[in-house]
């Protein structure tokens, strides 16, 4: 008979997978955003509520593993020689590789904001799967690391609890106390912690969708438990947890994990069909199961028709838009739209004003004329041009003078800039404008909420660095964030900023390379 101490092996694990999701505290961190165009300031202070413990605590307790590790390897939990851990191995070294190449060396090793996936966190990763693969041996393990992941979730879902019935605990005064450092409390009764609409539950894992990928992840695995364990009490009771995940679930109203849940079912009672066939107790979770997914579908019908049809309906369309392209070169911006071609070039006169001229497509000059108070181009009959849609301001900005072209409604601003012609953006700093590489998904850009716009810009960037990637958690960096047209014809908003893939294969290939990508394929 085993001793009690004989479990402490486990303690790394369960701390990771029941204690680390529920980690809330606030830090104030600061990050050297002079590089990025998209902050209007050079160093950014920035408070983190659900990231940065989390990932400390993670780092701390794989460095606990690895001390253990070393420690027993002399014995049989060595891995040394185990060559199915060699894809981890190679994982480990490719992800150093890419650090030292990374473009951005500063974000690989502190991590992007509200990311914090840094080199340390990716290691880390690594380390954990190598230490519960060698240290979980039997069934007691299993079974003292489902509790403990049970256990987890029901802290979540009393969270997620308040949440849905609209007392959200960490917008109290204790949860408030409880999340932000002494020196912040004197300013709890002023804290505005509305992070999404009333009634949606994110639990402590900061992002609804992130709860709807947690729950995606436990619910095939409960019920893999529920339907190979032999004693019926533990059947109802993993049943009663999976209930449990599908509230999440439903409160979350994240769509992706409806659809990785509903896929990753079907797998499991394909994968035990013949035990199904065989225990009339196994009948009875079935057919719950069968129930809640059932339930799952009719209360999700947007998410699993509607949305659907949906992308369906956006992948047989492709959709025109009005705005081609905007480059600037030089000291001029071409602008390339449906219905014109227009040249703005500018320079700076003796009084230190700048003065803009306007040309068509065949560099014809194109005269400017006030009607009601703005400045209009002339239009003249035998071009095929229409300028109808665009409208000039002369403005004033930090004391430069500032051309506004609103083209269809949309503003955009150009500022010239030691002789060169920059685009001033919303945040206030001035970027060049070209042509973005993009591949597939032409006019289908809105398609899956955008994924496609994404996946059309971020494709390119696997091709730019394939081996090693552009570094650990660069993705919001090497991602042309400058694409204010794609921007604009995608989201009908330039601000957007794309800081994810929303593809975790193409965040892989991106971030570290597709050399890291086919080891943990292989992992996998």
């Amino acid at each position: 008979m085993k001793s009690k101490s004989s479990n402490y092996h486990l303690l790394p694990i369960i701390i990771v997978l029941s204690i680390l999701p529920l980690i809330v505290r606030a830090k104030i961190l600061e990050y050297d955003t002079s590089e990025l165009h998209w902050y209007a300031q050079d160093l950014f202070t920035h408070t983190d509520i659900f990231t940065y413990y989390k990932s400390l605590i993670l780092v701390l307790v794989a460095i606990i593993m690895v001390v253990i590790i070393i420690y027993y390897s002399n014995s049989d939990h060595s891995m040394v020689n185990k060559k199915y851990y060699y894809p981890a191995y190679f994982y480990a070294i490719i992800v150093l590789i890419s650090t030292i190449l990374s473009t951005n060396i500063y974000y690989s090793l502190k991590g992007y904001i509200n990311h914090l996936e840094n080199v340390f966190v990716l290691l880390s990763y690594i380390v954990i799967f190598l230490y519960t693969a060698s240290f979980v041996k039997n069934e007691n393990d299993l079974k003292t690391l489902n509790f403990a992941w049970v256990t987890s979730i029901g802290l979540l879902t009393l969270i997620g609890l308040t949440q849905y019935l609209g007392f959200d605990i960490y917008r109290s005064e204790f949860g408030l106390s409880m999340i932000l450092p002494p020196q912040l409390h004197s300013q709890i009764a002023s804290v505005d912690f509305t992070l999404w609409k009333d009634n949606l539950i994110y639990q402590s894992l900061f992002h609804y969708n992130y709860v709807s990928y947690y729950s995606a992840l436990a619910f095939p695995f409960f019920l893999a438990l529920a339907i190979s364990h032999k004693q019926l009490k533990m059947k109802v009771f993993y049943a009663i947890t999976l209930a449990v995940i599908v509230f999440n679930l439903l409160g979350s109203q994240g769509r992706n994990g409806f659809i990785g849940l509903v896929i990753g079912s079907f797998i499991v009672i394909l994968l035990n069909l013949k035990k199904l066939l065989k225990s009339k107790a196994t009948y009875i979770i079935l057919i719950a199961v069968t129930l809640i997914l059932t339930i799952v579908v009719f209360n999700t019908e947007t998410v699993l028709e509607g949305r659907l049809k949906l992308a369906i309906s956006e992948l047989n369309q492709t959709t025109d838009y009005p705005l081609n392209t905007i480059e600037t070169t030089d000291n001029s911006v071409t602008i390339d739209h449906n219905t014109f071609i227009l040249t703005l070039e500018a320079s700076n006169n003796n009084n230190g004003k700048t003065t803009f001229s306007f040309y068509d497509e065949n560099k014809s000059d194109i005269k400017l004329m006030m009607n009601e108070n703005k400045i209009i181009l002339d239009h003249n009959s035998d071009s095929t041009n229409s300028y109808s849609v665009l409208d000039i301001q002369l403005l004033t900005y930090n004391g430069n003078d500032v051309i506004e072209l609103s083209i269809n409604q949309n503003k955009w601003h150009f500022m010239l800039v030691d002789k060169k012609m920059m685009y001033l953006t919303p945040y206030g700093t001035t970027v060049d404008l070209d042509s973005t590489a993009s591949i597939g998904f032409a006019g289908k850009e809105r398609w899956g909420s955008m994924r496609g716009y994404i996946w059309s810009r971020s494709i390119p960037l696997v091709l730019e660095k394939p081996l090693f990637g552009s570094g650990p958690d660069t993705f919001p960096l090497s991602f042309p964030q400058e694409d204010y047209v794609g921007k604009w014809n995608a989201y009908r908003s330039m601000t957007t900023l794309v800081d994810k893939p929303h593809n975790i294969y193409l965040g892989y290939a991106i971030n570290t390379g597709i050399l890291s990508l086919l080891m943990f394929l292989a992992l996998a």
